[in-house]
């Protein structure tokens, strides 16, 4: 290129810095969309011999997601449609083995029954490859991330839909080590191993965030833990949540407002064509617009706990990239994703008075 020393070199964050300046969302979208394309294809292949052998009567199947380590396939029988989520790793299942443990926990309790169409229901449960597998009920709606639907409507049908869920499951406790470490040290660790050039920011957020937590009395119950518009499922005909999808990443011992945080940021991020660590980071500078920030001060005044936006924004938020590098490994060698939802967030963080 004319102008530039082939023989200087930039650093890697230097040179993220200049692949992320000027990088539309909808090119990162883009980026995204061609890799679940690739992954959807080799979860295809390799998923192909347990449908043949488990559901020789199937009339179709399609591949709704596939990860790397795992895949989603709704698969069409003559009565009637069912999911089967299928690992191919010991950690997912892990995973997927616990979504099947939550599920059916949950359904266990009397006084949710009324709130039960929207979960769905465990079917059977096998081995395939040495790796976990299960079929459930497949619940119809259209999924929340493409619904023409009030942004405010859906944050409070959203929250209307989980918060049973929430309650039947709550309990309150006086925050341990044990709580701490789940709510805050481990998702940091996470970020840290694939970050360590932000390892004193986020030592710093740690211990700003312990400090706010240690010793609380919090209201903690099972939590979604991906509680995103792209996991809800909306009835068009009833205007209301018809399912919540995806428990895979369920926790218990966790405040509910992580959840509430989530869905609310995730939209906000959808919305406005962004990524979630540049909507979490302008929350927590207090830069956001004042409508963003009202909107999630009416989301937490809907939680059992007394928890202001600054300190649940940073918990969503770390739980939210630790699921993320759970979910897809290549994302710990994406400069644009690292930079967008991780630095902008850490580096904001220690800028900002407190």
């Amino acid at each position: 290129m004319k102008g530039t020393n082939p023989n200087v070199k930039l650093s890697r964050s230097r040179l993220e810095e200049r692949l992320v300046s000027g990088v539309p969302h909808v090119l990162i979208a883009q980026l995204s969309r061609g890799r679940s394309s690739l992954r959807r294809r080799r979860a295809k292949q390799r998923v192909a011999p347990l449908i043949t052998k488990h559901f020789p009567t199937a009339l179709r199947w399609d591949v709704l997601v596939g990860f790397d380590d795992s895949v989603v396939v709704r698969v069409g029988l003559a009565d009637e449609d069912l999911i089967l989520k299928v690992a191919f790793s010991s950690k997912a299942s892990a995973r997927i083995e616990g979504e099947a443990a939550a599920l059916a926990e949950l359904a266990g309790f009397a006084e949710l029954q009324a709130h039960q169409t929207v979960l769905a229901k465990v079917l059977e449960s096998g081995t395939y490859e040495g790796n976990f597998w299960f079929t459930q009920t497949y619940i119809p709606g259209d999924v929340g991330s493409i619904v023409d639907v009030d942004a405010g409507a859906l944050n409070a049908a959203a929250a209307t839909a989980i918060e049973p869920f929430h309650a039947a499951t709550s309990q309150v406790v006086a925050v341990g080590p044990d709580i701490l470490e789940l709510l805050i040290s481990e998702p940091v660790a996470a970020i840290g191993r694939c970050r360590p050039n932000l390892v004193n920011g986020l030592a710093e957020l740690e211990a700003v965030a312990i400090d706010l937590f240690a010793e609380k009395r919090l209201a903690v119950a099972r939590l979604h833990g991906d509680f995103a518009p792209t996991n809800v499922l909306w009835d068009p005909s009833a205007t209301a949540v018809s399912g919540i999808i995806d428990w895979s990443f369920s926790r218990n011992l966790m405040p509910p407002e992580v959840d509430l945080v989530h869905f609310c940021l995730s939209l906000s991020s959808l919305r406005n064509r962004r990524e979630y660590g540049i909507t979490a980071s302008a929350l927590l500078q207090g830069t956001a617009d004042p409508t963003e920030t009202n909107t999630m001060t009416e989301m937490l005044a809907r939680g059992p706990n007394d928890l202001g936006v600054h300190e649940a924004v940073a918990i969503a938020w770390l739980q939210h990239i630790s699921i993320g590098l759970q979910k897809a490994d290549d994302l710990r060698d994406n400069p644009v994703w690292l930079s967008a939802n991780i630095d902008s967030v850490v580096v904001g963080y220690r800028s900002t008075p407190r």
